[in-house]
């Protein structure tokens, strides 16, 4: 059932930060959102597992920088 959920947040922080970009922040930020933003979601998947928490969230802010990335550098060339 996490399994799940994780695999639906990667794309729904990705559209986060897409948005949080227009909206006008500077882009440097983006993977530092996509890490505080993963783990905020790893700590509400696991309140009381912070090991797991910790590591979901990074597998998920990772996950995100890495798709946003990808989207950027394709979309550029």
């Amino acid at each position: 059932m996490i399994e799940e959920k994780i695999a639906l947040l990667i794309p729904i922080l990705t559209t986060m930060l897409q948005v949080i970009k227009t909206a006008g922040f500077n882009v440097k930020y983006i993977p530092l959102m996509a890490l505080l933003f993963g783990f905020v979601c790893g700590l509400i998947l696991y309140p009381t597992d912070y090991i797991n928490a910790f590591i979901t969230g990074a597998t998920i802010g990772f996950s995100a920088i890495g798709i946003h990335s990808g989207i950027k550098n394709t979309i550029e060339k």
